[in-house]
């Protein structure tokens, strides 16, 4: 993507550091992103006139991709600001257990609309979409074991995994142990 073309919305430098997180709610089966791929040179052909250079990087970088056995596609929640595609993470913690967090890095690698089968540039702030990650070191546990799912929301909260940097990840703890330590009757 040439960032110099495309101008954010909201950055992620726009978005307090505590909500820096992305939730993925499961994974997505091949089989899924099987019918994706081949509904996308319809949709292309369709909409070629109305993307701009940045999505057209993307769509030929995405058509060059080769994927890895550290790859997975995940259905990415509502993101909290414009992510670009090789943004890279290195924490992953079960939604509500930081203490159980992994710390592997993870890469963006591909982003696909949630309406739309086509690769874009960026998961849009407030968007949901089918993501690629790579995680260079191995799949971890935690991932391994995240449920496949078909279409979004479809786990409760509590089931979901996040990730977040590490200057994120380590506000969360602080503030979780904050909140440890105030007394039940609020004094």
């Amino acid at each position: 993507m040439n960032s110099q073309v495309y101008q954010f919305y909201k950055p992620e430098s726009s978005t307090p550091i505590a909500q820096r997180r992305l939730v993925l709610e499961g994974k997505i089966r091949k089989s899924k992103i099987t019918l994706l791929h081949q509904r996308m040179p319809d949709w292309l052909a369709q909409n070629n006139a109305r993307l701009d250079t940045d999505f057209h990087q993307a769509v030929t970088a995405y058509q060059q991709l080769q994927l890895c056995e550290t790859m997975v596609y995940f259905a990415v929640s509502y993101a909290y600001a414009d992510i670009p595609v090789g943004k890279t993470y290195d924490v992953i913690f079960p939604f509500n257990q930081p203490e159980s967090a992994v710390r592997t890095p993870s890469v963006l690698v591909a982003v696909i609309h949630e309406s739309a089968p086509l690769p874009m540039p960026i998961i849009y702030s407030g968007g949901r979409s089918i993501c690629l990650f790579d995680f260079p070191s191995g799949i971890p546990l935690l991932i391994q074991k995240l449920r496949f799912v078909k279409i979004f929301i479809q786990t409760p909260l509590e089931e979901d995994v996040m990730l977040a940097t590490t200057e994120t990840f380590q506000y969360l703890l602080k503030e979780r142990n904050t909140y440890k330590h105030v007394p039940e009757d609020g004094t």
